[in-house]
């Protein structure tokens, strides 16, 4: 009764202020609802009632409801009202209703009127009834707040505020009052952001007002954005790059969709190395926090904001990965506030995360700001704070709580409001027009579940450089791009030395193929002037619109290519390659071997012959004798050999493995030949598609991203 008679002070405040008489004045002129309407039901009156309760009783029934309170009281005549109790004085503060003989009589105002009472509904009825209400309810919309209109001062003066002293945005209205978020390092201290919210209530929403009030209000000299995306949807997309290439959110940094493991390891891993690059400047002018150091130095530093959407995914599944996220996210949320680090979680549920179960309150420790949009009970205490159950009572998709006192005292702390709506037209116009104002380098984009693309600037730098190259330094080689804060290409160097051939080992046909395309295309840029490229084809590989890919690139580059069918490859290895080798000639050329296990005849010896019958000349070496020789010393003549096997013990055949190969690419290997390869500790590759890629002469498997799926259209010529 207590919430009950504080929210009719509120509803009549907001009536008067509207300059209406009513409550329901107020919803009739309203596009939207203000205020809370109350019905208190009693039953077996004075039953259970003492002095208190009944005060409470008389207050809201005299408070009436034009202030949006309703008393519906069922007397029971044989209850016997306690002492301090007087019926009367309720009773003369409502409408008298009374049954008698099945119809309803109001002696107040016609006392010869009788209405009967319908019977009971059926359970059938009452159920549709009951149905029909939920969906009505759950489909009413909330005010419609632009936040195009919120931003409109900072629109025409964009990026004026400095964020010496923090962040600070209006993301929304809380009655008529705006409803602004801030965070900052100290007075008091505000660093960090936790936000919940169950499907559908306009989690993204909120985060996309948020990203876009402080990329228009700072300029990216002041707020640097990493954003992740941990979800299938790629609400974040928007922030990248248009068609043109054109448009980007200037502020962001680094943009992860449907991320991964090993890429949010590879970004907390990014923000916490530059909070130690902070830290060693802080200490050189004496300063203890980014607001001392920009005082001090009067140097510009951004603040750091790290967004990570449905960030519990980052502490589930493979342990070694989430132990390290757990140890960096904790480092972060306590010592990043210093250094303008900020860190906005945001899930539909915090609950039951396996990886915080230790460390989860020591993290959440460092959040005071929290804010849940429309959830269960259960996650409205779990995002806010025990006993904060302010977000289950949330009427509209939109409307909010924030607490900027760890969801403490909601009585106190709670702020009800509504998010601002993002516009998607309006918020893409005005990501071109802040683009526009001034823009460095494209973010790092990241996707999760996707081939990396081919940038064509960079392939074009490298075959610049390749140019100048001189072909006694080898071949320089792509493998992927690395699970990192970088666009930068894994890069590998095949070396005029012993032992210098690429195993790619897996069945995943997909994966091989996308290795071969880019590793033949930008191995052409050091073949190009006199480098020829020739495929040793032993399963018809060459009839694959990959391939197809990689012949015209090579033309392109004016590199000839010679293809041998299965039947010519085994003579070839006996005799070009062997001679060649035997005569000590140079060259610069690239053999692939696709499929050689098929390759029959590989194990002929051709029996010598110099044309005297009396002497006898040793037969010369077979297909896979010269196989494995160019393997180890190819490259040493100017052959360079990559090559793919599906399964560790087909390459084993061809080559004993041991000599010979410097790199292994693995394409979905099997965990057995995993561990003979990279050692009995290595764990699988983590997400798809990937690549494993194993150093002879360091240890572990690194993962890569594969460039340009083979099978899709508009890989980069």
């Amino acid at each position: 009764m207590e919430r009950t008679i504080s929210q009719a002070a509120v509803n009549a405040e907001l009536a008067v202020s509207s300059g209406v008489s009513s409550l329901g004045d107020l919803w009739r002129n309203a596009d939207v609802p203000e205020g809370t309407l109350s019905v208190v039901v009693v039953l077996d009156y004075p039953f259970g009632i003492d002095e208190r309760l009944q005060q409470q009783l008389v207050r809201a029934a005299k408070v009436g409801g034009r202030t949006g309170v309703s008393l519906l009281v069922a007397t029971d005549e044989a209850v016997t009202p306690a002492a301090e109790v007087h019926i009367d004085d309720l009773r003369s503060a409502l409408v008298d209703l009374r049954v008698q003989g099945g119809n309803l009589t109001a002696p107040q105002f016609n006392a010869g009127v009788s209405i009967e009472i319908d019977p009971r509904p059926d359970d059938e009825v009452i159920s549709s009834v009951v149905e029909l209400s939920a969906i009505r309810s759950s489909s009413v919309a909330g005010p419609l707040i632009p936040l195009i209109e919120l931003l409109e001062a900072d629109i025409k003066s964009p990026w004026k505020h400095s964020a010496a002293a923090g962040l600070g945005v209006v993301i929304g209205r809380s009655g008529r009052d705006p409803m602004t978020l801030d965070l900052r390092t100290e007075n008091p201290p505000l660093p960090n952001l936790l936000i919940g919210g169950a499907v559908g209530q306009g989690k993204s929403n909120l985060l996309l007002s948020i990203i876009y009030g402080f990329a228009t209000r700072y300029s990216p000299d002041e707020l640097e954005l990493y954003l992740l995306d941990f979800k299938r949807g790629l609400e974040f997309k928007r922030f990248d790059a248009d068609s043109q290439g054109e448009a980007w959110l200037p502020h962001t940094k680094v943009l992860g969709l449907e991320s991964n493991h090993a890429f949010g390891v590879a970004v907390l891993q990014h923000v916490h190395d530059e909070m130690e690059r902070r830290s060693d400047l802080f200490k050189s002018v004496n300063a203890g926090s980014i607001d001392e150091y920009r005082g001090t130095t009067k140097a510009l530093m951004p603040r750091v904001l790290l967004v990570i959407d449905e960030f519990h995914v980052l502490f589930e599944g493979d342990e070694g990965y989430v132990d390290t996220c757990v140890e960096l996210t904790e480092a972060l949320a306590k010592q990043g506030r210093a250094y303008g680090i900020h860190l906005l979680l945001a899930s539909q549920t915090i609950s039951g995360i396996r990886g915080l179960a230790v460390k989860g309150d020591a993290i959440f420790g460092q959040f005071p700001l929290r804010m849940s949009l429309k959830n269960t009970p259960g996650e409205s205490q779990a995002i806010l704070s025990q006993g904060n159950k302010a977000a289950s009572e949330l009427t509209y998709r939109g409307e909010a709580i924030l607490n900027k006192n760890f969801g403490g005292n909601p009585e106190l702390d709670n702020i009800r409001g509504t998010i601002a709506f993002a516009e998607p037209s309006a918020m893409a116009q005005l990501q071109r027009d802040l683009w526009t104002l001034r823009h460095g380098e494209r973010p790092v984009l990241f996707m999760g579940n996707d081939f990396a693309e081919l940038d064509p600037t960079s392939l074009g730098e490298h075959r610049r450089l390749s140019a100048l190259q001189d072909s006694a330094d080898g071949l320089s080689i792509w493998l992927g791009r690395p699970v990192a804060v970088s666009a930068e290409p894994r890069v590998h160097h095949m070396a005029p030395d012993a032992d210098q051939a690429v195993a790619i080992v897996g069945a995943d046909e997909t994966l091989a193929r996308a290795a071969l395309l880019t590793m033949i295309m930008t191995a052409c840029h050091s073949l190009a002037g006199g480098g020829t490229l020739t495929v040793l084809d032993g399963n018809g590989e060459t009839g694959q619109a990959w391939f197809e890919q990689a012949n015209d690139y090579a033309t392109e580059c004016g590199v000839p290519v010679n293809v041998l069918a299965q039947q010519d490859i085994a003579a070839f290895l006996r005799e070009a390659v062997a001679q060649r080798m035997d005569s000590g000639a140079s060259g610069h050329d690239l053999i692939v071997g696709l499929g050689l296990q098929r390759v029959r005849g590989m194990d002929e010896e051709v029996q010598g012959d110099d044309g005297n019958e009396d002497e006898y000349v040793p037969p010369g070496p077979s297909g896979r004798t010269a196989l494995r020789r160019l393997a180890e010393e190819g490259a040493i003549h100017g052959m360079y050999l990559i090559g793919w096997w599906h399964n560790l013990r087909t390459l084993e055949v061809d080559l004993s493995y041991e000599p010979g190969v410097a790199l292994f690419v693995t394409a979905d290997l099997g965990r057995d030949d995993l561990k003979s390869i990279a050692g009995p500790s290595v764990s699988r590759v983590d997400g798809r598609p990937r690549l494993g890629i194993h150093d002879r002469s360091g240890e572990g498997l690194e993962t890569v991203v594969p460039y340009a799926d083979p099978n899709a259209s508009g890989v980069p010529a």
